[in-house]
């Protein structure tokens, strides 16, 4: 299996989706974001087994999901909490890599995403005082002046 498989199973199952989209009520599903995320899904799979061996491709296909579901959720929460931004996208992050390389870091990884969450939560928690709150709206704010 190779680059060409992965998408035509993509493009494949993209139609599909399409197709089968309108039986479902609330019809939200993105069709390209299940694409992906089945076929690296099933690579995975066939990774895990030995049956696949570019983990290329399967960290390309994971980072486009992680990468869709921080914007989901930052979608959907409210404005102050988006400055939990990176360490919410770093958690993503490990996540992708943990699925491809198992548990294979160090655990100054977990103690580097413990203190991020903290310090972050820190800043949050004195968001509306002094020189943390101007920090705190500069964090929430990092993505929207382009």
């Amino acid at each position: 299996m190779n680059l060409f498989s992965v998408l035509l199973l993509i493009t494949v199952l993209f139609f599909i989706f399409l197709l089968i989209k309108p039986i479902f009520k609330k019809n939200k599903i993105c069709v390209i974001c299940a694409s992906v995320f089945i076929s690296w899904a099933f690579f995975l799979i066939l990774y895990w087994y030995g049956n696949f061996l570019d983990k290329t491709i399967l960290a390309i296909l994971i980072g486009e999901s992680t990468l869709g579901i921080f914007y989901l959720i930052e979608n959907k929460i409210k404005e102050e909490l988006k400055l939990f931004g990176l360490p919410f996208l770093l958690t993503l992050i490990l996540i992708g890599y943990t699925l491809i390389e198992g548990l294979n870091y160090s655990f100054n990884v977990l103690y580097f995403l413990v203190l991020i969450w903290g310090l972050f939560a820190i800043i949050y928690s004195f968001k509306d005082k002094g020189k943390l709150g101007d920090i705190a709206r500069k964090l929430v704010e990092c993505c929207k002046k382009w």
